[in-house]
């Protein structure tokens, strides 16, 4: 069997390679420092609410970093995530007929209904504003030189 690998990687051969080579792998390491202390922010700022969706995971155990090589992202997996975020028009929910409820008011109605709708709570965006005043000082703690 033979085969043939493709890569982007770049192998540096001298010593001013070796130098860009410390520097990319110090931007791994520091993407990750970041990312993590960008979740950390979003985690502490994310709304909490009043009684636990048995649907969803909450906003705040949702909220993860990702990595991919020299990039990477916060993102917030609950099913609710950018509706409060970004906040939601008025809207129809429910079935025709459904049994439906809200146990922090104790309402209690049939589908469908027309949801008001919410204001926006945003997490991300100032998490973002945040970590955006940090990311130089925290990248300087990995780069050489």
């Amino acid at each position: 069997m033979a085969g043939l690998v493709i890569s982007p990687e770049i192998r540096y051969r001298d010593t001013s390679g070796q130098f860009l080579a410390e520097c990319d792998a110090a931007g791994v390491e520091a993407i990750a420092a970041v990312g993590e202390e960008g979740a950390t922010l979003a985690q502490a700022i994310a709304p909490r609410g009043a009684v636990e969706d048995p649907r969803t995971e909450s906003i705040v155990d949702s909220i993860e970093f990702e990595q991919h090589g020299m990039s990477g992202r916060i993102i917030a997996q609950a099913r609710h995530a950018a509706a409060q975020e970004l906040g939601a028009g008025p809207h129809p929910i429910g079935q025709p007929g459904q049994h439906l409820s809200n146990r922090a008011t104790g309402w209690y109605g049939r589908g469908v209904v027309s949801h008001p709708g919410n204001p926006p709570q945003p997490y991300l965006r100032p998490a973002y504003e945040i970590l955006r005043g940090k990311m130089i000082q925290i990248m300087s703690k990995f780069y050489p030189g």
